[in-house]
């Protein structure tokens, strides 16, 4: 073991060697093994400190030298990443000094846009970004820190998406959307945009100050596009960039209404996947004809322009087709650019089409006097495609910010207050309305589930329409409910917190209608476990007290989720979400939510067929990164896990938790059962059986809960669990009840939950309340079911006779079989029994007319 130790030194300090030589090729190839041993081996990362690695990687992601590109500071941050390993290293690489290099990559981002589209930059930022996640994952001690160099408002400006360029719109998208629109005709529904908006976006599109300058006046339109040439179906314009992923929803809302105009639409060129220009109307297609003809009527008789034009002058430009065949257009110039070699050539912006080009001077006319602007107008329109903005160029950046502030808001009141201050909630909220990426959509709803842990901060939030935003979220997702369902988990989980104690944060669940959407999903094929979390924010939202409603958790084994062919036949023919409208102008209402609530589902739902003891749900886990592995050196980036990506563990607000040394209220009785370990602290597997057997068998309809972690005299002890011991515990059920038990127990019929201990002291504030780290009371919960079970190694049956589990005799199961047997014809019987009934009254009806 000695050797090896020696050994593995001997390559740190070979490849310290390397990493000290200064070139590009010895950096990378250290940096890459560095990380290679580092995921292989943590302990080593003990060396990397001694040595001295963590201060040279700092230097080189501090370095402004031109020969550290940005690959070989990618290497550094995810170096630097892998060592944040245990807290103790965060503190380390704090007091080296990380967070102004870290700033300052972030800051170059902010101050040049256009780094936004350099892939090389983007990773380092993204290596950048999962490093100041595992550094906001620190002691509150160490997140105070952060908060006093304003790092919380400086994360909040990165993902702004208002201030950040990390959303835009990409040239692939740009491509697509110039795939599907340009040379067609497209049906539109249109509404008058703000002139001044106008202005704005086509200034920016031909880099000039202010259109004023050019006296150009050119209309713009929001409009809604629809393809109707395909015979199979129509083509939302939106929808399609949405489902590619092109372009976010936008936050606007606009509602199309009866006040739209509608008309055909072509698309002449493409200015980003938000903005088009466009010739609007038949009127102006026979105009263009009228345009062209006249211009080449001109241009054959007059003679080119002897002088240079000048900024703003309106002139007849010639294009040439591949045919080799003149085209003559109305044009007007922006600016000019020196050519090396070719001479001057002029920026123009055609007026009837909206294309930027550039021509050489001698390909200029001039303008007959009847198409001068103020004699013939613009023939094309600014048309910005309804509710889309810009998507992030890179989704892990926004992804790990956002679960950085997650880490940095869990448990700490004060920094989440930082974050209302800062305008945190409102950002995030807007990320959370519009994004369609299920990664930052789960993290957005992270960031208001931990802060929503303190009843104050969930009212705080609340005031500021985050109910809303989650209500939003599962109205997005709910369609395809088995492919987001971890998008439904996390807001289901959020909304339960902010539901919890709040009555403000309830009545704005129902005037965002928010109700509506729950009782919907009540009726999707949702999970078991989603199913049961689903409950459970009903049962927050009803004010139940220690109960939740199980009734709907048989819907999902029973449906099948198949849709007649009928139904299958009845689907609108057009992709995306909505409907597109038809192009006589008739519209169908939306299908929005239903403004009223539904009291008599609520009323259902809340009494149910059966009731069980509410229990906190299980938590869910949260998967980091998974890490990037290289079979190389060649400097891939090979470790990039997160750490405590938000919570490794959900903590309700409605959590139920053991108070360590308490006497619990409850003793051995027909539905409590408390067992002690073994003397290793082991749970016994014929123990489990024996009084989950007495507890299914049991002739009442209540569930029946066996606790570990309390001693016989009723005091919370705790059991020391570990995550995988608790995973080891829920695995292990599952193989005892589908194996052991005949029938099959179904996973419906068990739950095994793990509640936390805390201690006695300002427990009654989730502020102040403190949680012992691996102590828990395993409680298993069983739901009888009238069927009789067997263990099948022992051949034997127990059931529950008020405290004691005891044995059936042969007599006692003799019985059970026989009344079971009745009960399954019972029904049958009845149904036979009326038959008869009827048959011999219509008898009786005929004999005695």
């Amino acid at each position: 073991m000695a050797s090896m130790d020696t050994s593995r030194k001997e390559i740190l300090k070979l490849q310290m060697n390397f990493l000290n030589a200064g070139t590009v090729d010895h950096m990378t190839v250290a940096m890459t093994s560095f990380l290679k041993l580092a995921n292989q081996n943590p302990d080593v990362i003990l060396s990397f400190t001694t040595l001295g690695v963590m201060d040279k990687l700092i230097n080189i992601i501090s370095s402004c030298s031109s020969s550290i590109t940005c690959n070989v500071k990618t290497l550094a941050y995810a170096c630097l990443g892998a060592m944040c390993y245990l807290e103790q290293f965060i503190t380390h690489i704090l007091k080296k000094g990380i967070l102004k290099p870290l700033t300052e990559h972030f800051n170059s981002l902010m101050e040049t846009p256009i780094l936004a589209s350099n892939d090389e930059y983007l990773k380092m930022l993204e290596q950048a970004a999962i490093l100041m996640n595992k550094l906001y994952s620190g002691s509150n001690k160490q997140k105070q820190k952060l908060v006093d160099t304003d790092m919380v408002k400086f994360a909040i400006n990165i993902i702004d998406q208002d201030l950040s360029p990390l959303y835009m719109y990409t040239k692939q998208a740009k491509d697509y959307l110039k795939q599907i629109t340009l040379s067609k005709e497209l049906f539109g529904q249109l509404k008058p945009m703000d002139h001044k908006y106008t202005n704005t976006t086509i200034a920016d599109y031909i880099k000039v100050e202010n259109l004023d300058t050019l006296n150009l006046k050119i209309d713009g339109y929001t409009v809604s596009l629809t393809d109707t040439s395909n015979e199979e179906c129509d083509v939302l314009i939106k929808e399609e960039m949405l489902n590619k992923g092109y372009v976010w929803p936008s936050k606007d809302g606009t509602d199309i209404d009866d006040t739209w105009a509608m008309g055909d639409v072509h698309p002449s060129a493409v200015l980003d996947c938000g903005h088009m220009f466009a010739n609007i109307g038949p009127e102006v297609q026979n105009k263009l004809a009228e345009i062209e003809a006249r211009l080449v009527t001109h241009c054959s008789e007059a003679t080119k322009l002897t002088r240079q034009p000048d900024i703003g002058e309106v002139v007849c430009m010639k294009s040439k087709r591949t045919q080799g065949v003149n085209n003559f257009y109305r044009a007007i110039v922006i600016s000019y650019r020196e050519g090396t070699n070719t001479g001057t050539k002029a920026r123009l912006l055609t007026l009837d089409y909206g294309a930027r080009v550039e021509v050489f001077l001698d390909d200029l006319y001039s303008v007959p006097q009847e198409l001068h602007l103020n004699v013939t107008p613009c023939q094309v329109s600014l048309c910005k495609l309804i509710d889309v903005c810009p998507p992030p160029v890179n989704t892990a950046i926004i992804s790990h910010i956002l679960s950085a502030l997650a880490n940095l808001v869990c448990d700490n009141f004060p920094i989440g207050y930082n974050l209302i201050e800062n305008g945190g909630v409102e950002v995030i909220s807007s990320i959370l309305s519009q994004s369609i990426d299920v990664n930052i959509s789960c993290m957005c709803l992270f960031v208001f589930h931990n802060m929503a842990c303190g009843h104050k901060m969930r009212e705080k939030i609340g005031q500021r329409g985050v109910i809303k935003c989650i209500v939003d979220c599962l109205e997005k997702f709910k369609a395809d409910v088995m492919s987001h369902d971890v998008v439904i988990v996390k807001a289901l989980s959020c909304l339960n917190n902010m539901l919890w104690e709040s009555a403000y944060n309830k009545q704005q669940l129902e005037e965002c209608l928010g109700v509506g959407c729950l009782l919907d999903l009540t009726e999707a094929a949702l999970p078991v476990k989603t199913r049961q979390l689903l409950m459970q924010v009903m049962r927050t939202y009803l004010g139940e007290s220690d109960i939740y409603i199980t009734k709907y958790l048989t819907s999902t084994e029973e449906s099948s989720g198949e849709q007649s062919d009928d139904e299958t036949r009845s689907r609108s023919k057009t992709r995306g979400r909505n409907q597109s409208p038809s192009r006589s102008g008739t519209r169908s209402k939306s299908q929005g939510r239903n403004c009223a609530i539904d009291t008599d589902r609520l009323k259902e739902i809340s009494d149910g067929n059966y009731m069980v003891s509410t229990v906190t749900s299980t938590p869910s886990h949260v998967t980091g990164h998974a890490p990037i592995s290289s079979p190389n050196l060649q400097g891939s980036i090979v470790g990039s896990h997160t750490v405590n990506t938000a919570h490794d563990y959900i903590k309700s607000a409605s959590s139920k938790y053991f108070i360590q040394g308490d006497t619990v209220p409850f003793c051995n009785d027909s539905t409590h059962e408390i067992r002690p370990l073994n003397s290793n602290g082991e749970f016994v597997e014929e123990d489990i059986l024996k009084y989950c057997c007495g507890f299914l068998n049991s002739s009442t309809d209540k569930p029946g809960s066996t606790y570990y972690g309390i001693s016989i005299d009723r005091k919370v002890e705790g059991m020391v669990l570990d995550h995988d011991r608790r995973d080891g515990l829920k695995l292990g059920m599952d193989r005892l009840m589908t194996q052991k038990f005949h029938p099959t127990v179904s996973f419906k019929r068990y739950q095994v939950l793990t509640h936390p201990v805390v201690l006695r002291e300002g427990h009654g504030n989730l502020a102040t309340r403190q949680y012992i780290k691996n102590l828990y009371v395993v409680e298993i919960v069983v739901q009888p079911s009238g069927d009789l079970y067997t263990i099948k190694h022992k051949n034997v049956s127990y059931t529950r006779y008020g405290k004691n589990t005891e044995a059936l005799s042969k007599q006692e199961v003799r019985e059970r079989v026989i009344r079971e047997e009745e009960m399954k014809y019972l029904g049958r019987i009845s149904l036979l029994e009326a038959e008869i009934d009827k048959i011999t009254v219509m008898k009786n009806s005929i004999a005695n007319p």
